[in-house]
């Protein structure tokens, strides 16, 4: 065609860009994500020579939105995200404008709503979630006011539930439960309405699961875990039940979610062969979605998801070479796709890291540990530069405070301690912006004492001179963490030595007590009954066995005289063994708890 403006070349135009966007429509059912932008492209290049002259409410104009819409959302999906951007805002501006200069008119309206939609998914997806939740609420908002207005109107209450489902997981990712919540329920209800009406409609039934879905998130995060279990079950047998209906791919990715949130659920309830057992079916349905769309970045990435949690389990169960296999699977797809310029890719990579410096920790290599845990700081940091956001901060904050907790094993105090002020100041920080979740606010309270437990034992492992010039208000937290640190080094005289200055002070709690008797009675079990060969232990052996037994009954009745009464616990104390068939120790006991502990 040539640029002729006459009607006939116009209707032309018209014309072959409809038919582009129906191949468009059609390669995109398919999984042909390339094919279909392509077509939707070649949409946009046959209206473009179009629009030049017209009005924002010419129909040309809104068929030219369509089509970056179209380019916009294929791009998304790809990755390919400047691209995506500026489609997007490009078809954003012309809806806008049209709803603006057309305020009665139904589609102009409608347009409007999606355009906001589809644009906020996109900053959704890179995490920019203030920009997100107000283009969220502008388009529920007109959808609201539509959908009053046309209450018959079915597809228009679809989009609504849509609507309000993006917009409770915005809010939920901003750490707004209450709003989430009600934006979730009013989502799943509006859902199952629709199902009522059309029981066959595949996409409405599939759209109501997801929602269920999402919801458990929130549930999680309240630690509401029976409930979101039983969610999870009705959602996942109505995505069974579809399936044999209709081979549509999309529910193949909505049973991985159900798979792996079962999984998390039961994890949280310590049930690891449950827990196994989801995590492998939802890496089973991931793999069966990408052997239908290899090209597809959110089915590669879901692998991913399900090796992780896979590994979860066995470094959960201390199997941890099947572990460190599955983790290093899930770092190789994650780092083949990792962007700073894609918070998504970001928070996987470095989970990936922590997951392989947690293995690395329990192993004892410390060093390696330190440096993945490190690199992942980096990368989140990189990102955060680029755009900052709660979800990146939080994801921040755990990394620093895993670092120290690292460190802290590692007998590193100085740097954990700085490690958990940097975990603490990220959280307070957002806090005060009204972003953290009952979680993480737990989470700072923990930070707070485990600052207070890194300078302890910092000072701690110092010379005693040194510690007995601090103020005698900490005398009692330090013998007794250094009466631990001691024992752990197998330095007993020492250990013994702080526990029984910290049975000397009378401010002492029942737990100080009780660890003081600990200590001695670890000491007590380090003295060998007999040596390989059989021989009998020296009489100044037998005199320490017998002077620290004392000092562990001693410190155990001043611990119950303080309070202590959980005598089950005390019963089974693997520290405590050397004195089961001690008389002074049964006596220790009530009556029926005595007869009980008789070997």
């Amino acid at each position: 065609f040539d640029q002729s403006n006459s009607a006939t070349e116009f209707i032309a135009h018209r014309d072959l860009a409809l038919v582009h966007e129906r191949i468009g429509n059609i390669e995109e059912l398919l999984g042909n994500n390339e094919a279909a932008l392509k077509q939707f492209e070649r949409q946009r290049e046959s209206i473009e020579p179009l629009i030049d002259g017209t009005a924002v409410e010419d129909v040309v104009q809104r068929d030219f939105a369509i089509a970056l819409g179209q380019v916009g959302k294929l791009n998304l999906l790809m990755r390919n995200l400047k691209a995506a951007e500026s489609a997007l805002n490009e078809s954003n501006l012309i809806r806008h404008a049209r709803a603006v200069a057309l305020p009665n008119d139904f589609q102009a309206q409608r347009d409007d709503a999606d355009g906001a939609m589809t644009l906020g998914q996109f900053f959704s997806q890179l995490n920019r979630l203030d920009k997100a939740e107000t283009l969220a609420k502008h388009s529920v908002t007109i959808l609201r006011k539509l959908t009053t207005e046309n209450p018959g109107n079915f597809e228009l209450a679809r989009s609504l539930a849509t609507g309000l489902q993006n917009l409770g997981d915005l809010l939920l990712r901003r750490r707004n439960i209450a709003e989430a919540e009600t934006a979730y329920a009013e989502s799943i209800t509006l859902r199952q309405e629709l199902v009522a009406l059309a029981p066959q409609h595949v996409a409405i039934r599939r759209e109501l699961i997801v929602s269920t879905i999402n919801f458990s998130d929130l549930l999680f995060m309240n630690e509401k875990h029976a409930l979101a279990i039983e969610l999870l079950n009705a959602a996942y047998s109505q995505a069974v039940e579809l399936s044999k209906i209709t081979d549509d791919a999309t529910l193949l990715r909505s049973l991985m979610l159900c798979c792996n949130k079962m999984g998390k659920a039961h994890s949280f309830l310590d049930q690891y062969d449950l827990a196994e057992k989801w995590y492998k079916e939802g890496l089973e349905r991931s793999e069966q979605r990408v052997a239908k769309f290899p090209d597809s970045r959110e089915a590669i990435r879901d692998v991913s998801i399900a090796l992780s949690n896979i590994g979860d389990v066995y470094l959960e169960t201390g199997k941890l070479d099947e572990a460190v296999d599955y983790f290093t699977r899930a770092l190789t797809h994650n780092k083949k796709f990792s962007s700073i310029d894609d918070p998504e890719t970001i928070v996987d990579h470095v989970a990936s890291l922590s997951r392989l410096g947690s293995v690395k920790a329990i192993q004892k290599d410390f060093p390696a540990a330190v440096r993945l845990l490190e690199e992942g700081l980096t990368v989140l940091q990189q990102a955060r530069d680029v755009n900052d956001t709660p979800a990146l901060t939080v994801n921040t904050a755990k990394l620093h405070r895993q670092l120290g907790l690292t460190l802290l094993v590692a007998t590193e105090f100085e740097d954990a301690r700085a490690a958990f002020v940097a975990a603490s100041e990220l959280l307070r920080k957002l806090g005060e912006t009204g972003s953290l979740s009952a979680a993480d606010q737990r989470r700072l309270l923990q930070l707070k004492e485990e600052i207070q437990f890194a300078e302890i034992s910092e000072k701690a492992g110092g010379a005693m001179e040194e510690l007995l010039a601090e103020p005698t208000d900490n005398h009692c937290k330090l013998f007794e963490r250094r009466a631990m640190m001691m024992a752990d080094e197998s330095r007993f005289d020492e250990a013994a030595d702080a526990a029984q200055r910290l049975t000397k002070i009378e401010t002492a709690s029942m737990s100080e007590y009780y660890n003081a008797g600990c200590i001695f009675g670890r000491c007590l079990n380090a003295i060998a009954p007999a040596d390989e060969n059989g021989a009998a232990l020296s009489p100044d052996q037998v005199a320490r066995q017998q002077a620290l037994a004392a000092k562990a009954i001693e410190a155990l009745q001043l611990s119950i005289k303080a309070g202590w009464s959980n005598f089950d616990h005390m019963k089974k104390d693997s520290d405590l063994s050397g004195l089961s068939e001690l008389p002074e120790f049964l006596d220790l006991f009530p009556t029926d708890s005595a007869a009980e502990s008789k070997p």
